[in-house]
């Protein structure tokens, strides 16, 4: 039989006395909190609105079980949260704040069990010391603070003011010659320290100065420039602080008070953070200038960009558009636009990368590959496997298209490439024409060395030179050879010729660490028929690994990360040159088009 629940509520008069009030609870459960929902209300603001739940547990037994979070003594223990149960016929008191509930068998009724409510009772006040007084405590703590005044502050600052300070420009050469630099002590300096310093930072450890040059004072762009002199701008300075989030008026009254300016270099470099320099985008917010950079920054021709997988512009590469007197022209053209790359080559890949035809069947003979051809036997990666070699004709090309020409006898001789004017020079003496002849009474006089019957070896001559520029001939069949002259004379121009080392400004694309993926995977080259395709992936390409959380999940193995390093550099140099440094490359490696002109 469960049992039944009685409150016993005793409180005391001002006067003197007491007041008890008994009611009856039922079979419960009963709920015991500060709301007044509760069956039985503590007003005290240390009990929860729901601070525990009494119920039965069998007969004679009571759970009780405390709400999460309410601290509960359960005869002077804390009460754990799985709560406890009371056995038949034995009493307890829990402590609920300022009162106490006490849980015991009613002595009148059977199978009924009594809560008696009251306010504790003042504890005994405490001693005022709990423990005897110590001899020579005050001295003993003036003497341990001075220890730590004179080894953590008055030594480490006094080492600071009398270390000397390199000239900026000198900095990282002056550190290996300082004597106090290859100390291995300094423990008091240590103490100072907020964390460890990067690996690339690391010699910097025993010598605070290098970077904090002014005590107080945070560490300057002009510091860090001191030695890392190679580091350009991420864009104009005025321009970068007018596209960045202005933060809120506290934090920048704040930062201004501590003499953090925005668009420091530590704002993305942070240090004492571990082995590994915090740097864009662990530190930084790339989104907050990119995100609405067009209504920062009007004259833009960025695009915005605030997320890679919802909201990133279509990759814009630069294309050739054409050819001026000063080289190509280069154009930035998004890739959903279809453009072309007017390289001025005639190429097909589909022709080349064919498996069955002549081409293939070519390459099978010979010994330089002895097989169909693939895209690594012309495309060579370079040092930095993370673009490619330039295309050389003789290394990449000559194994198939030969530019050799049979001379006088059994000799040999190689044509030179990119160089019109000496391939026509040899073909028209490659064999010399026949001996004139004596002067006949009446007849014309001739020029020496094309008589009359010397006439047809001139002819065959002009041929040979003629042939390389004509259709089938070696030239015709990998350039454009525009004729500008009137039929029949030697007169032809070759297009100019820019094949792109690289298509992206600002970015990079690391090809050594995809060298496991099929080149086909990305570059549609198998079935395309023109050079003035462009063979470069679509962002939707990049996306199905880069950023995309489910193919992660089903590659562990893989580092296909959507931040915005993983492709683009911060600072504009080599590894992330401006369009401006891309069209002036351009035009300082061009193949310039030469005319070939004999008249």
């Amino acid at each position: 039989m469960s049992p039944l629940f009685r409150l016993r509520q005793i409180s005391q008069r001002v006067s003197g006395g007491a007041i008890v009030r008994e009611r009856d609870l039922g079979p419960g459960p009963v709920r015991v909190g500060r709301g007044t929902d509760c069956d039985v209300e503590v007003p005290d603001l240390a009990v929860a609105l729901l601070h525990l739940t009494l119920s039965a547990a069998g007969p004679g037994e009571v759970r009780i079980a405390p709400a999460a979070g309410a601290a509960t003594l359960f005869d002077g223990r804390p009460l754990g949260p799985q709560g406890v149960v009371l056995e038949a016929g034995r009493a307890c008191t829990l402590a609920l704040g300022s009162f106490r509930l006490g849980l015991a068998p009613d002595p009148e009724t059977q199978g009924t069990i009594r809560l008696t409510l009251e306010r504790a009772h003042a504890e005994e006040e405490a001693p005022e010391k709990v423990t005897p007084p110590v001899k020579g405590r005050r001295a003993a703590s003036w003497a341990l603070a001075l220890a730590i005044l004179l080894g953590f502050l008055a030594l480490p600052v006094a080492g600071f003011l009398a270390r000397p300070l390199p000239p900026v420009a000198e900095t990282a050469r002056a550190l290996e010659a300082e004597a106090h630099y290859q100390e291995a002590g300094l423990g008091p300096d240590r103490a100072w320290n907020s964390g460890p310093l990067s690996s690339v930072h690391g010699p910097l450890v025993t010598d605070c100065k290098a970077c904090h040059q002014q005590a107080f004072t945070s560490v300057t762009d002009a510091t860090c420039r001191s030695c890392h002199a190679a580091a350009h701008d991420h864009a104009e300075p005025a321009r970068l602080l007018a596209s960045m989030a202005a933060p809120p008026p506290m934090i920048a009254a704040a930062r201004a008070m501590a003499g953090l300016p925005p668009g420091r270099c530590t704002a993305c470099h942070t240090e004492h953070e571990g082995a590994a320099l915090r740097n864009n985008p662990a530190t930084s917010d790339c989104a907050g200038c990119h995100a609405a950079l067009d209504s920062k920054l009007p004259d833009t021709d960025l695009v915005n960009a605030s997320d890679w997988q919802r909201d990133h512009p279509q990759f814009r590469p630069h294309v050739v558009a054409g050819f001026d007197d000063a080289g190509p022209r280069l154009l930035r053209v998004a890739l959903d636009a279809g453009p072309v790359d007017r390289n001025g080559l005639v190429f097909s890949h589909a022709q080349h990368l064919s498996r069955r035809n002549a081409v293939a069947r070519m390459a099978g003979r010979l010994s330089a590959y002895g097989r169909p051809l693939g895209c690594a036997d012309c495309h060579r990666a370079d040092a930095a496997e993370i673009g490619f070699r330039p295309i050389e004709m003789e290394r990449d090309c000559g194994a198939c298209h030969s530019l050799a020409v049979a001379g006088a006898g059994e000799q040999v001789l190689d044509l030179p490439h990119a160089e019109p004017e000496k391939v026509v020079a040899l073909l028209i003496a490659l064999r010399p024409p026949a001996a004139p002849r004596p002067a006949v009474a009446g007849a014309p006089r001739t020029v020496p060395g094309a008589g009359t019957a010397g006439s047809g070896a001139v002819a065959e001559a002009l041929a040979r030179a003629r042939a390389p520029f004509l259709p089938g001939g070696a030239c015709h069949d990998c350039h454009e050879i525009r004729a500008e002259s009137a039929p029949g004379r030697l007169d032809f121009a070759i297009a100019p010729v820019h094949l792109a080392g690289r298509f992206y400004a600002r970015s990079q694309f690391p090809h050594g660490r995809h060298e496991e993926m099929r080149c086909s995977s990305c570059h549609k080259a198998p079935s395309s028929t023109t050079s003035g395709d462009l063979l470069l992936p679509p962002i939707g390409t990049c996306r199905q690994c880069h950023g995309n959380a489910r193919w992660a999940a089903a590659h562990p193995e893989a580092e296909a990360s959507g931040a915005c390093a993983t492709c683009h550099w911060f600072h504009p140099d080599a590894r992330a040159p401006t369009f401006e440094a891309l069209q002036k490359a351009a035009l300082a490696t061009r193949a310039r088009g030469v005319q070939v002109a004999m008249r």
